[in-house]
């Protein structure tokens, strides 16, 4: 690291000490004060570059990052920076370095991906990601002179000094390993790193799948459906994405995972797979309600491959025959047929022998 560098980090941090980690008013929450600005990104993501040197972070060429990018996250790196908040499916438009509440609602960091670097981070604050005390005890120092309170708009506030935040060396320590366990798995492949997110980083992982769409990883793919399963509206986020530009994919590969599974789970699977279908074909305020022939392709392949599966268990007629629930499935028959049954060579007959739930109608004999 440069002096000048080292210069610049500690002039940002110190303005970071010098302000606090919040401010509390009496009988009101505590809140920050501080302007993260692009100074501050610039800061950590030179830090995070640092820790992924010493760490064993391999960098990939441009174009094995671009490949990446559009398979994990379906994007293309058009700027230096993509900002991602793990709810969404989108870049954001506007450069949100900390959550404000009043241009959009989420309960995590923004995710910025460095195209320029081939790397992910968080804007973090400085204080969150090293030891600060002991790097730039300078700083420190000048931090055990801040009064305990000062006046705010006429109020007296108590300052709460960053070195009075409670476990912040776990903290650190933790945005560490998290910096650089995500790099790891998503860029060089390594399985331990996936591993230690399972433990210590599971919404990061449940939002590869289940807000963008991420499901070539088999063992990802396993973890999240396997913590998902038990929750109907978790488990639709697993079955199929809408992508950002609107398009809606059916995830066929959940039930290759499905069907490589244990004898019990995967009848526990297709057992929440049936209560999801029953509850989708009632439900009309769904993303797939904009287009019928949308709908009944997922919900046709869905019951298609839970069918596929499930005849072993018993379970043949639970799926399909849902969908033949209402007016015999007409409207999906109908669009089943536009779509010459998505192309797979016996959807048709599996679908006309189990609508009706192995029971004959009038005239089906």
């Amino acid at each position: 690291m440069s002096l000048h560098h080292n210069n610049s980090i500690e002039k940002i941090l110190e303005n970071q000490i010098m302000a606090g980690y919040a401010i509390k008013e009496k009988g009101l929450d505590m809140i920050s004060d501080y302007k993260y600005q692009k100074e501050d990104y610039d800061a950590i993501n030179s830090l995070s570059i640092d820790i992924l040197k010493k760490n064993g972070f391999k960098s990939v060429s441009n174009e094995e990052f671009q490949n990446k990018l559009k398979t994990i996250f379906n994007v293309r790196a058009e700027k230096n920076n993509l900002i991602f908040l793990i709810e969404y499916p989108c870049t954001q438009d506007k450069t949100v370095y900390q959550i404000d509440g009043n241009y959009v609602v989420s309960n995590n960091n923004p995710i910025f991906i460095d195209t320029k670097n081939n790397f992910l981070l968080e804007p973090l604050f400085i204080p969150q990601l090293i030891d600060y005390k002991s790097q730039y005890p300078a700083v420190h120092q000048k931090e055990k002179e801040i009064p305990k309170e000062k006046l705010v708009d006429g109020a007296n506030v108590d300052i709460i000094k960053w070195a009075d935040v409670k476990d912040l060396n776990e903290i650190q320590f933790t945005n560490n390993q998290r910096l650089i366990h995500r790099n790891k798995y998503l860029f060089n492949d390594v399985k331990a790193s996936l591993t230690w997110l399972k433990f210590n980083d599971k919404l990061f992982l449940e939002s590869l799948v289940k807000t963008f769409g991420y499901t070539k990883d088999k063992s990802l793919l396993t973890f999240v459906l396997r913590n998902s399963y038990k929750n109907i509206d978790e488990l639709q986020k697993v079955l199929w994405n809408e992508r950002c530009n609107e398009d809606i994919i059916f995830n066929k590969e959940v039930f290759d995972v499905i069907s490589e599974a244990q004898e019990q789970d995967q009848i526990d699977y297709l057992r929440a797979v049936s209560d999801y279908l029953v509850k989708e074909t009632g439900n009309n305020n769904s993303p797939l309600d904009k287009k019928s022939s949308i709908k009944a392709e997922i919900l046709g392949k869905i019951a298609y491959y839970s069918t596929k599966i499930g005849e072993k268990h018993n379970m043949y007629y639970d799926f399909f025959s849902i969908l033949g629930s209402r007016e015999g499935g007409a409207q999906y028959e109908e669009e089943f047929k536009k779509a010459n049954y998505y192309g797979i060579s016996d959807f048709k007959n599996v679908w006309e022998e189990t609508r009706t739930g192995g029971v004959s109608g009038p005239g089906m004999e």
